[in-house]
This record gives C-alpha cells, structure tokens and sequence, in this order.
C-alpha cells in the first residue's frame, strides 16, 4: 500500500468540522427507542450502507446488541434486526464509558489551555436567551455537531465551550492521530486511528474538480 503525501493544518481543520461522529449520533438515537439499521439510516439522513459498519463496531464494542425482533422497512418487505443499547453496560447518561470505548479524549489542549470532555452538555439554545443549559436530560437546549469540551478555570476567566469533531478512520470510526514517517529523503505526516486491528493509513489532501473549490479528503492510494 503506498500513499501519497501533501497535507495541511486547514484542510484538517475543516475536514473535523464536516467529519461528524457517526457512532455517537447512533447511541444518541437508541437512547431514545431500539431501532433497525434503516431506521437510523433515515434519522441521520443517510444510506444504509454508511452506518452498517459502525453498528458492527459499537456492537463489538459491547455497547449494543440485537432486541432479537425484526422489522418490515416499507415499500419493500426487506426485514432488519433492531438495536438497542446494550442492557448491561450504562446507560448513556453516563457518557464518559462509551466515550472512552470509542477513544475519545478525556482532555485536549485547544490554543495552548487545557480543555475536558463534558459528553453530556447541553448548549443553551438561543431562544430561551441563555436558559436551560443543564446536563443529561436536563435544561432546554439545542444539539449542535461535535463533542463539547469546556476550558479549565483558570484566574476565573470567561466559561469556555468548544465544539471539536474528531476526523475518524473511515475503516474503524476511531479517532486519527497524526505520525510523522521520517526517512533518508523526507518526513512525511500520515493519519492512523491506532486501533490493533486496523492497519489503515491516510494522508490529508485538498483535492479539486473542475468548476469547484478544494474539498478536504483522507486518501488512501493501492497500487
């Protein structure tokens, strides 16, 4: 497998801002009844096919697991198993197992400061003019894409909440760390999730056609 290089720091930037967290959105939607695999599919405005994979790995994962019942997706007499979460293992008002299942950072250092995972925060929605921020299934608010992480106090500075999306391995859904690969010729940045039985590679590049602006893409080249 060989891979082609060239990266940059904005593409990866707006890549994790358009990279949504697939996994996430699929407990978030079993919190609230089981589910077969296309009626999460019409929920997140998806094909089929682009979530079956992370419904194998949250199940490998022990955080869901088959009902046993069936259900008929309309127009077509095509049956599907239902999915809930997994009856064993906490529920997701207990969000930093199933964050930490899926390897995503209990703390980040954003511009320098150190930020922590807060899973379950809710972001005020603007209608209510600054009420019903709360957590878990308290308070008014709105979802907004991406994990919130909220800064430190520190000399009681203002209350900081960023939203940061993680850019996952397309193969396994786990979070990509960035390696640098240094040889006689050259050092070059590659992108892999870590996970032991995930042995892809990516590189970050801008990729055109014609008539459009440069789209952010992971890229893996076989020969």
């Amino acid at each position: 497998m060989t891979l082609f290089n060239q990266t940059s720091a904005q593409a990866g930037q707006a890549a994790a801002r358009h990279n949504t967290s697939r996994r996430l959105r699929i407990l978030d939607l079993l919190t609230q009844q089981p589910m077969a695999l296309w009626e999460l599919a019409d929920a997140m405005n998806v094909f089929d096919h682009q979530i079956s994979g992370r419904l194998t790995e949250l199940a490998r994962d022990g955080l869901i697991e088959p009902t046993g019942d069936r259900r008929t997706r309309p127009g077509t007499n095509c049956q599907a198993e239902v999915w809930r979460l997994k009856t064993t293992r906490p529920q997701p008002t207990d969000r930093d197992r199933q964050l930490d299942a899926m390897g995503i950072p209990l703390t980040l250092t954003i511009d320098g400061e150190l930020f922590d995972r807060a899973g379950d925060l809710i972001l005020p929605s603007p209608c209510t003019q600054g009420e019903g921020q709360g957590r878990g299934s308290q308070g008014r608010g709105y979802d907004a894409p991406g994990l919130p992480y909220t800064r430190r106090p520190t000399g009681g500075g203002p209350h900081l909440i960023y939203r940061v999306e993680l850019i996952e391995c397309p193969g396994c859904g786990r979070p990509l760390k960035m390696i640098e690969e240094k040889s006689a010729s050259q050092t070059r940045k590659v992108y892999r999730c870590g996970t032991p039985d995930c042995s892809r590679t990516w590189f970050l590049m801008l990729l055109t056609s014609p008539g459009s602006p440069p789209t952010p893409a992971l890229v893996m080249k076989f020969l």
